[in-house]
């Protein structure tokens, strides 16, 4: 290499780290990397040059792959609600709130990262009796509860910046289990429900936003017209200039969160389609919050 004395110390670092690696270990995987990059046309290599002038390789790299989780995820948690031998034994607390509570961008880009509020949890747990749960301080406080099958629904709720200084927007989702469908009683619930809560003295109204979110496996039929109305998108049921309510069924949610990601997905060519990784993902990140028949006997 008779040019190497000429390179500058970043190029001479990477030519010897590159055969170091060959040398030390299976350097299969940096073959594949480097006739990927030597295979590219002029004009793909200088984009990839500009490209990384503006970020690194690295977060290329981190969110690619976070957009792929965030496929195989929703592959996966559609396969757990819809399939009948999978969603028999999924409840609320123990399971849906614990995977979805970390999952919160699925109901849409703005409440991707939000904070556990303690005037929020206060505040909701205060009107929480209006939903038929006075013992809702024991199912927040004691994860350990071996009783919590016979809860019958949980909220799961987080506060997210508006990008104006005291600006904020509170998410509160009612999570039904896939074996409940939403009707007239559970419609009435979280309509008198955050008809309350947003009286709240607590949230100046000028600065808060709500949004209420009963979220069902099926709707029934004797409310389906409330979640159709003119001049609104499906599902909203209650609109305000303070707060808002929805009722989507899962089916929904996650079209509209897979549809946010397919040009990425079309793009890259990511074959996402064998169930069996899709929720092997998902029992790899959540295996503790997931039934025990459901890890031990239908993935292993």
């Amino acid at each position: 290499m008779p040019e190497f004395e000429a390179q500058d110390d970043r190029s001479k670092r990477l030519t010897l780290a590159l055969i170091k690696e060959a040398l030390e270990k299976d350097s299969s995987s940096i073959q594949r990397i480097l006739t990927e990059v030597i295979d590219l046309p002029k004009t793909k290599r200088e984009e990839l040059v500009e490209i990384l002038e503006e970020t690194s390789l690295s977060n290329i790299i981190d969110t690619m792959t976070e957009i792929g989780n965030r496929l195989k995820f929703i592959n996966g948690l559609e396969e757990l609600i819809h399939n009948r031998d999978l969603s028999k034994n999924i409840l609320e607390r123990r399971h849906l709130h614990k995977i979805v509570v970390n999952e919160t961008w699925l109901f849409g880009d703005e409440y991707t990262y939000g904070v556990d509020d303690v005037t929020l949890k206060n505040v909701l747990k205060e009107y929480l009796r209006h939903l038929g749960r006075e013992d809702f301080n024991e199912i927040v406080e004691n994860f350990d509860n071996k009783d919590l099958q016979i809860i019958p629904d949980v909220c799961l709720w987080r506060q997210f910046p508006q990008g104006i200084p005291g600006h904020k927007t509170n998410l509160v989702i009612e999570l039904k289990k896939p074996s409940v469908d939403a009707g007239p009683e559970e419609l009435s619930q979280i309509k008198t429900y955050a008809s309350r809560v947003i009286k709240d003295p607590r949230f100046p109204k000028e600065k808060t936003k709500w949004k209420f979110l009963l979220v069902t496996k099926n709707v029934k039929g004797d409310i389906e017209s409330e979640l159709e109305q003119v001049n609104r998108e499906y599902g909203h049921v209650v609109a305000t200039d303070h707060y808002d309510v929805f009722v989507l069924p899962w089916g929904h949610i996650l079209s509209e969160a897979r549809t946010r990601y397919e040009f990425i997905k079309d793009k890259l060519n990511l074959n996402l389609l064998d169930n069996d990784k899709n929720l092997e993902y998902l029992r790899s990140k959540y295996a503790e919050y997931l039934p025990d028949n459901f890890v031990s006997e239908n993935l292993i």
